[in-house]
């Protein structure tokens, strides 16, 4: 009885000291509340993540229509979720599913931390609804696709993402760059041998880019309904993460406008040394547009519990030549 009273009192003086902490400036960055019940059964802060401080930046490059597409939205349970599109062939396969994955993600989640099956399932079923949908009405339309790369984020700690295609989560980690995501591509050894097994043929282009069947540079996406018997998956690749917040600074989504041009590590600086997630967006779109980006380029940008722990002590200087081939 002796023990369960002082386990009691205990509890009592933790739950008091986080309602205490309940706001804090987190890293003398950004303003958080401590999620008090989640911080007790954890045993250590954990601040609750905030979509109205999302930074995101998008240009349309040298390219005559903008097909990138984005979108951040609270689930109904509370949890987080965060999308990216870069559609091919005309913007209808990004618009179609930046507007239906999400709220059928919603619909399949289960509150467990694997939702590997979930994501296949929500990501198959839209390339299905979309392949209804052009038959429809717009056959003419037949060679849309799109990449799509989603996270969410449950219980402000457990970081879920899946992908088909080359759009990127990036996660900054004690200020280094850890890739959440894998490039579907030709050069991707175990994709180059699916597309190869379903029959279909990887043809370079007079650039040396190796294409799907002479056209595509992916071998995942929703979509590319023409290529889809010789293996171009809509079955994701997904990954778990355990977000720390005292080693998390953000969490960022890009697609192959800025991958083409900066290294993963060189869009965590340039993000690191900027104040705000709105500044560090508009400033990793226009580095990207700098280093030679003439594609779609867009960011979203999601601070976490350690955001500006780790800034530099001055502005982010580029450490190569704006001529100079990138890594």
């Amino acid at each position: 009885m002796l023990h369960l009273r002082w386990r009691s009192v205990i509890c009592f003086a933790n739950s008091q000291l986080l309602r205490q902490s309940c706001q804090l400036n987190f890293a003398n960055r950004q303003k958080s509340t401590i999620n008090v019940e989640q911080s007790s059964t954890y045993g250590f802060l954990i601040p609750n993540i905030d979509l109205k401080e999302v930074g995101a930046a998008t240009s349309i490059g040298k390219r005559q229509y903008q097909e990138d597409r984005f979108c951040y939205k609270p689930f109904n349970d509370g949890s987080i979720f965060m999308g990216i599109f870069d559609g091919h062939g005309g913007s209808l396969a990004a618009d179609f599913t930046v507007s239906k994955l999400p709220s059928v993600i919603e619909n399949v989640i289960d509150d467990t931390t694997d939702l590997k099956e979930s994501f296949e399932k929500a990501f198959v079923e839209v390339n299905t609804e979309l392949m209804e949908y052009i038959r429809r009405g717009q056959e003419s339309r037949r060679y849309s696709g799109t990449t799509a790369t989603v996270c969410l984020i449950t219980h402000n700690i457990h970081l879920h993402t899946a992908s088909v295609g080359d759009t990127r989560a990036i996660l900054c980690r004690n200020g280094k760059a850890v890739t959440l995501t894998t490039d579907h591509n030709p050069e991707n050894e175990k994709e180059r041998k699916r597309i190869e097994q379903e029959g279909g043929l990887i043809v370079s282009n007079s650039l040396g880019e190796p294409l799907v069947n002479g056209r595509l540079a992916m071998t995942r996406s929703i979509g590319d309904f023409d290529l889809k018997p010789y293996g171009v998956t809509s079955v994701p690749e997904c990954s778990y993460t355990t977000i720390k917040p005292a080693q998390d600074s953000f969490l960022i989504l890009i697609t192959d406008g800025v991958s083409f041009s900066l290294p993963d590590q060189e869009v965590v600086d340039v993000v690191l040394s900027c104040s705000t997630t709105q500044e560090a967006a508009n400033q990793v779109i226009d580095l990207a547009a700098c280093y030679g980006s003439v594609d779609n380029a867009s960011a979203v940008l999601l601070p976490l519990g350690s955001w500006g722990r780790f800034a530099p002590s001055g502005s982010y200087v580029p450490n190569r030549s704006l001529f100079a081939p990138r890594d």
